[in-house]
């Protein structure tokens, strides 16, 4: 009786031996949590967190350095509500004031924002190769 060979294509894959996967000390864990325990702003993310200061922001985006009244403008809230937001934006990292004769303007501090993100993402990566690591999520 003949029997027809299988192609080698066919053949049950072979098992090969992974190296097992390093054990990581509690210490470099707490480390890499604390890092980014301390990056974690929690006024920086409250402050996009609100409509109307993520609003704010789109429009110092797009008019650039402005004062309480060009912004409000835009927005259906009183300038008094505006100039909170404002200043909320500007405590959290956000925004910069300068004076300008008597009026106020801000405008968008793009390098502190993109500052404290890569800051955040630097850590946030760290944190997952250290507590997380891929083989260990099976």
């Amino acid at each position: 009786m003949l029997v027809a060979k299988k192609p080698r294509d066919m053949e049950a894959p072979v098992a090969t031996e992974q190296p097992k996967p390093r054990a990581i000390s509690k210490r470099a864990k707490n480390n890499a949590v604390e890092a980014l325990a301390s990056t974690l702003d929690a006024n920086f993310f409250k402050a996009i967190a609100e409509p109307v200061r993520q609003q704010i922001v789109l429009i110092l985006l797009q008019e650039g350095r402005s004062n309480v009244q060009e912004v409000a403008q835009h927005l259906v809230q009183d300038r008094s509500v505006v100039s909170r937001h404002l200043a909320f934006l500007e405590q959290a990292g956000f925004v910069r004031s300068h004076r300008v004769q008597r009026f106020t303007e801000y405008e968008l501090d793009g390098p502190a924002i993109i500052g404290k993100l890569e800051l955040l993402l630097s850590h946030l990566r760290h944190a997952a190769q250290v507590c997380c690591p891929p083989d260990q999520l099976r």
